[in-house]
């Protein structure tokens, strides 16, 4: 970091990854390629196996890196933030990119709105090969029963951006929350801070067949209802739309699986012929 500047102004991008190799390097151009000059990027990898080292190697210098086993995504998102040394943090996966004015776009606001200690923008949802599928905002303000009642509800993880300092404050992830750590950190952020959103899309969302949120469905259900006991004072009538909803998300996923994979087979079939 230059001697000129100062903590506040460096942004840290923390990734987690594990057997990504195919993205990676895509990631990590998305992150290269900011406008904003005054970036880090931390990739925590649970000792991948499938070349991802490798393309780690090639950047070494460039990225901050570690490659050895954990517990997951969330133990992985942890460990990124003791690593970083930005005043701001965004965590984007290993599968998912930056859109090239993210960075820039978020310190603008926050230039101006100091007393913000999270905030969010739009993401362009893509299928695996990149392909965009359709665009996603955040609501104009923050709703913590929204949040669990209606999943993300259009809040992007590397679409937000958290000043280090409340992250600390709150302890950072819950690693005992596998699927839905991102609600339950942005649950307690609100719950101790300003919370805003911003109508830029700022990131790329990668939807694939591995995708954890894909994989767990049913784990991740169980996660969110969890939520709805911790945080809120619910009603009978609460309870009752929290498993309507629940119902939903449970038939939105199975859908959503489905159509990944039809994708996935389609476009094989045309590699093939």
């Amino acid at each position: 970091m230059d001697q000129g500047i100062k903590k506040e102004t460096l942004v840290s991008i923390v990734t987690p990854s594990y057997n990504q190799a195919e993205f990676i390097e895509e990631t990590i151009l998305s992150v290269q390629n900011q406008t904003y000059p005054f970036v880090e990027h931390v990739i925590v990898d649970g000792a991948s196996t499938d070349g991802t080292v490798d393309i780690l190697m090639k950047y070494h210098g460039k990225i901050v890196w570690v490659s050895k086993p954990d517990n997951g995504e969330t133990e992985a998102m942890n460990k990124g933030i003791k690593m970083a040394k930005g005043g701001l943090i965004s965590f984007v996966s290993s599968d998912n990119t930056l859109e090239p004015n993210a960075v820039e776009r978020v310190i603008s606001f926050l230039e101006k709105h100091p007393e913000v200690d999270m905030v969010s923008g739009g993401s362009h949802l893509m299928d695996i090969h990149g392909k965009v599928i359709k665009a996603a905002f955040p609501p104009n303000f923050f709703s913590i029963k929204r949040l669990i009642l209606k999943g993300s509800c259009g809040i992007s993880e590397p679409a937000t951006f958290i000043r280090k300092k409340i992250l600390e404050e709150v302890g950072g992830l819950d690693e005992k929350i596998k699927y839905a750590n991102d609600v339950d950190l942005w649950i307690r952020v609100g719950m101790k801070s300003s919370v805003k959103t911003i109508s830029y899309i700022l990131a790329n969302v990668r939807q694939q067949p591995r995708s954890l949120t894909i994989k767990r469905s049913k784990e991740l259900r169980a996660e969110f209802r969890m939520l709805g006991k911790r945080y809120l004072k619910m009603s009978i009538l609460d309870y009752a739309l929290l498993y309507y909803l629940d119902m939903r998300r449970y038939i939105y996923h199975r859908l959503r699986d489905r159509i990944i994979n039809l994708n996935l087979n389609s476009n094989q079939k045309k590699d093939i012929y």
